[in-house]
């Protein structure tokens, strides 16, 4: 069921946000990381597959890959953004979602840039 859901991020009240929502109504997975907690956000990269028979493919189709992690300043570590397909060594696919990841390391650069802007006057 993890290579289903939706997957959503915003920031709202000083927090990010992140849900993995199934037909719009079951939260399967949300976390609350206050923004300013927030150290760093990496890209684990692509997962490439280690195995070249089918049964083993598809197994490793339906495992999920949470590719970015969340490094907070306090040590704990979020791993967000399921990647369950099993290809993503295609160009096409990476390029998104690098893309996606790339935004959510701006955006959430500049929320943090804002609040300890406001914290400072």
């Amino acid at each position: 069921m993890y290579f289903i859901p939706r997957e959503e991020c915003y920031i709202e009240d000083e927090n990010l946000i992140y849900r993995r929502i199934f037909l719009s109504k079951f939260i399967f997975k949300e976390l609350r990381i206050p923004l300013l907690d927030i150290k760093d956000i990496i890209d684990k990269g692509s997962k490439i597959p280690k195995v070249s028979t089918r049964s083993l493919v598809l197994a490793t189709f339906f495992t999920p890959y949470e590719r970015i992690v969340i490094e907070t300043k306090s040590g704990k570590e979020y791993k967000i953004f399921v990647d369950a397909d099993p290809y993503t060594f295609r160009n096409d696919d990476d390029n998104k979602f690098i893309k996606n990841y790339n935004e959510l390391k701006e955006m959430v650069i500049e929320e943090q840039s804002k609040l300890s802007f406001n914290k400072k006057i």
